[in-house]
């Protein structure tokens, strides 16, 4: 059986972050995570276009599936 752990919603945050609409129970919150700190270690870094050229080079996945929201490069945490 495979225990997959439960993600905890922060109350407040002092750095940006997405909308609260986005699931916490999808790929997208779990990839919104690793961003965030991202942020904190390498402010100035290229997570965004790694992740899109990534998405582009496979156009056949389901970003909807995996929790993207729409537009969801213009979320504060992922603008820059």
């Amino acid at each position: 059986m495979f225990f997959c752990p439960k993600t905890m919603i922060a109350k407040k945050l002092s750095r940006p972050w997405v909308n609260a609409s986005v699931s916490p129970l999808k790929t997208f919150y779990e990839i919104c995570i690793i961003k965030w700190f991202v942020d904190i270690i390498s402010p100035e870094n290229d997570l965004k276009e790694h992740l899109m050229k990534l998405l582009s080079a496979f156009p056949n996945v389901d970003i909807k599936a995996m929790g993207f929201p729409e537009k969801w490069e213009d979320e504060p945490l992922w603008r820059k």
